[in-house]
């Protein structure tokens, strides 16, 4: 947390206190007040107040008062809330019509409706997506306003385009949106992908590493049998549970060990391959010489990440984004509090938790001869032209049995990087340099 955080809450607490004890002070000295001019009045008079009925009058004094207070103040908080709500509706009215789409309680009451409709008897509908724009803030902050009214306009012009005919656009928040896919794809179509890939060669992986419960599993196991049945490669698994599952009711299934697993030692391999893994991602936090002892004694196949985003804990281990916000990364929700400004001393101008991307292009001979047989390039949720760029780059230099250009280097950064890479990690160096500080 940042100190100027904690230094603006302490001052609003001091002055909530001394605002209270102000009060009390001002109720008490003015109920005395009275109270000796009522004494003083009938003094005149020639009537005199006895001790009981003095203090009586003092405390009729004081409960009055603190009545009159107590309802000015209700009266001053509903007002203060009162405008504090007409100006989340003026926001809301200015985003609903800024980007054209339902704001949350609209949208999930637009949800609801439309599943209702399509599916009347219930049962599973389509696909529900979580996304948040990276660097929104700072976008707005660093070019002001128009240029973040203008990412969002293009942000839902995107998802419009994108799930316009198949699904429900909305927004959760300033840079957050949802998309609910009630048309998902069909059999036929993956089907077609699927056979599409085959006959050029290329293999098709399902990823359903993340994390399920209980009542997920017969999900899990019909997607597995789904998965089976169109000819799919692999399927790669983080839950032991998922995995076990899919090892009995899909004998003929290969499964692979997600990153996401942590794996990093012999014997977490071996434990893969008792589950009737045939090939293991390693952690990405792995060093050249772990990998090379890994290789030489592993049972199954040994893969390794090679290019994409580092997150600031171990692989599959982070809760960062759960504590937070409630989004657990471990179930695909990460909302990546780790790429936000962090700070101390009253400065919050610093990125201490986002690491640069890890890019092992430099390595690529001497991961073949360590007896890596796979590397990993990350693609979730990345725009086509990166995906053409970095597979296009990986797969001809590999091919060729060199390492990447000069020039393709440039162009693996041109295509997405956090203030350029970084192989700290696989050459075991841990320091500084490894973060990115935007």
């Amino acid at each position: 947390m940042v100190r100027s955080m904690h230094l603006t809450e302490n001052y609003h607490h001091r002055s909530l206190v001394l605002m209270i004890l102000v009060t009390l002070c001002s109720s008490g000295a003015v109920a005395v007040y009275f109270v000796h001019r009522i004494d003083y009045v009938l003094d005149l008079e020639g009537i005199q107040l006895t001790d009981n009925i003095y203090s009586d009058l003092l405390h009729l004094q004081i409960q009055f008062l603190i009545g009159i207070i107590s309802l000015m103040s209700l009266v001053i908080v509903f007002l203060i809330f009162n405008r504090r709500y007409a100006t989340y509706i003026s926001y809301e009215a200015k985003m609903d019509a800024l980007t054209g789409t339902l704001s949350r309680k609209i949208f999930f009451q637009m949800c609801g409706r439309l599943l209702e409709e399509l599916y009347p008897q219930g049962g599973t509908a389509g696909y529900f997506l979580m996304l948040d724009l990276d660097w929104f803030k700072e976008v707005n902050d660093r070019y002001g306003h128009p240029a973040g009214d203008q990412v969002l306009r293009e942000m839902t012009r995107h998802l419009r385009e994108l799930f316009g005919s198949n699904g429900l656009v909305g927004r959760m928040g300033g840079d957050e949106f949802a998309v609910l896919i009630y048309m998902p794809v069909t059999r036929e179509e993956l089907e077609a992908g699927v056979a599409y890939c085959h006959l050029r060669g290329v293999k098709v992986y399902l990823t359903l590493n993340t994390l399920l419960t209980n009542r997920e599993l017969p999900l899990a196991a019909e997607t597995g049998a789904w998965a089976s049945d169109l000819g799919i490669d692999a399927v790669l698994v983080q839950d032991l549970g998922v995995a076990r599952l899919l090892r009995r009711t899909c004998p003929d299934l290969p499964l692979h060990a997600s990153t996401q697993m942590t794996v990093h030692s012999l014997d977490g391999v071996r434990a893969c391959a008792d589950l009737g893994m045939t090939r293991v991602v390693l952690s990405r936090e792995l060093s050249a010489d772990a990998i090379a002892d890994l290789c030489a004694r592993s049972p199954v196949e040994l893969e390794v990440f090679g290019h994409g985003a580092l997150c600031m804990c171990y692989s599959g281990q982070c809760f960062l984004s759960a504590v937070l916000g409630g989004r657990s990364g471990n179930r695909g929700l990460c909302a990546q509090p780790c790429r936000l400004k962090y700070g101390w001393e009253g400065r919050a101008d610093g990125y201490p938790l986002s690491l640069k991307d890890m890019s092992l292009a430099g390595h690529l001979q001497e991961l073949r001869k360590l007896g890596v047989k796979c590397v990993k390039l990350e693609g979730r949720m990345k725009r086509p032209e990166y995906v053409s760029i970095v597979t296009g780059i990986y797969a001809r230099a590999i091919h060729e049995d060199r390492e990447p250009t000069a020039e393709e280097l440039r162009q693996l950064e041109a295509a997405f990087s956090r203030q350029g890479f970084t192989d700290g990690y696989y050459l075991d160096q841990k320091g500084p340099d490894r973060k990115s500080v935007v």
